[in-house]
């Protein structure tokens, strides 16, 4: 068994590198992305042989070199050299070719992050202590430093592994807290949840049971406060509504709150005001945007002016690659293009909801012809292009 000087430490969670006391991979200045993804293939792999034209498949997937072999025969010398460095005095071996194969020496000694975070996430999930519970699963999400091979990840391999190892980590974050529950640790629910982060990947049933527990602490404003977040969570980044049951402990919370002693009608209007009142168009979330439509409903019949609710939609093709990236800018362009008394909400990704006040769908249609030249104007990707819809509100 090598000593831990000699051990690779190898890290694949976020930015993938290996190290040992005696050199690490990879340098700053050396351009070494290709060989990288060979030895991170290897290991991911390694307790199978790899036939080279599946190495190829895997390297250059979409390119048609005239000498395919020969450029993974130099890929390989190269990923070769690099791991002598490993090994100054001992010339192991670390990639072996074996009947049109390669793969992985095992004898080397390693410490690999996702072998580490796998068995964590087992002990987890067999375990029946909660505070035994508690800590293997903070050592899970103290390796979990990122997605899978992150700088590889349009790899079609790698997006497989990393969809494994998010739902692993859900999973285990999950279990634990589920048991801190059961045991009513409430507080170490709350401090995992902290130390997971990671806010999007997080199944809603854990967000439940973070403002659970900020229940059972007597800690109404914080439950209140994260319930928030959640709703922008869905409404946002997801794309839903609410579910039932989150509503419904919404209504718990809100029943928590402390009761507060009488005001008077002046205090009322300074907590109604915003601390700092924003020039641009009023936003809001969904569920407040929901409220304020119903509102024009009722107040249309007796309005001076129509109301109209706009939906403002982002597309690029058969594809969403660039839509998260246009979504702020949009966002951004609609705040200032718009009066001050309109109001807007991001129903979803791709998607804006507007209610603004017009004379007519003439002056709506102006409004809405003023936000595309600007986002035409602003957007990154010419790819994605802007539609809107117009219904008056009866």
């Amino acid at each position: 068994m090598a000593g831990s000087n000699q051990t690779l430490q190898i890290k694949m969670f976020g930015k993938f590198s290996m190290k040992n006391g005696n050199y690490a991979f990879p340098q700053e200045k050396k351009k070494s992305k290709q060989v990288g993804l060979l030895f991170a293939y290897l290991l991911a792999n390694r307790n199978v042989e790899t036939s080279k034209s599946k190495l190829i498949e895997v390297l250059w997937p979409e390119e048609d070199s005239g000498n395919p072999e020969g450029a993974l025969r130099n890929l390989v010398y190269r990923g070769r050299m690099e791991m002598k460095k490993f090994f100054v005095r001992n010339g192991q071996e670390a990639i072996i070719l074996n009947n049109n194969s390669y793969f992985w020496n095992t004898d080397i000694s390693c410490q690999v992050d996702t072998d580490q975070f796998e068995a964590f996430c087992k002990q987890v999930s067999v375990g029946h202590d909660a505070e035994q519970k508690y800590q293997d699963c903070l050592r899970a999400v103290e390796l979990y430093q990122g997605d899978f091979l992150e700088e590889y990840e349009d790899s079609q391999w790698v997006i497989f592994r990393s969809v494994y190892y998010k739902r692993l980590y859900t999973t285990c974050v999950q279990e634990a807290c589920e048991a801190l529950l059961k045991a009513e640790r409430y507080q170490q629910v709350v401090e995992l949840c902290d130390q997971a982060k990671l806010m999007e990947q997080m199944d809603l049933r854990v967000h439940e049971m973070k403002m659970a527990a900020y229940l059972k602490l007597n800690q109404p404003q914080n439950a209140l406060d994260y319930y928030n977040q959640v709703a922008n969570l869905c409404y946002s980044n997801l794309g839903m509504e609410v579910p039932d049951h989150l509503k419904e402990l919404y209504e718990l919370i809100l029943q928590s709150l402390p009761t507060q002693k009488p005001v008077d009608v002046e205090e009322l209007e300074k907590g109604l005001r915003e601390e700092k009142l924003s020039s641009g168009t009023f936003y809001c979330n969904y569920d407040i945007f929901k409220n304020i439509y119903q509102i024009n409903v009722r107040a249309a019949r007796r309005a001076l002016r129509s109301r109209f609710l706009v939906l403002l939609t982002l597309r690029e093709g058969g594809t969403q690659e660039h839509i998260d990236d246009e979504t702020e800018t949009l966002r951004q362009v609609i705040s200032e293009q718009l009066r001050k008394n309109d109001v807007f909400s991001q129903y979803n990704v791709a998607q804006y909801s507007v209610i603004l006040a017009a004379q007519n769908i003439e002056g709506c249609e102006k409004a809405m012809r003023r936000i595309m030249d600007k986002y035409c104007q602003r957007r990154k990707f010419d790819t994605v292009t802007l539609e809107y819809e117009i219904k008056q509100i009866k």
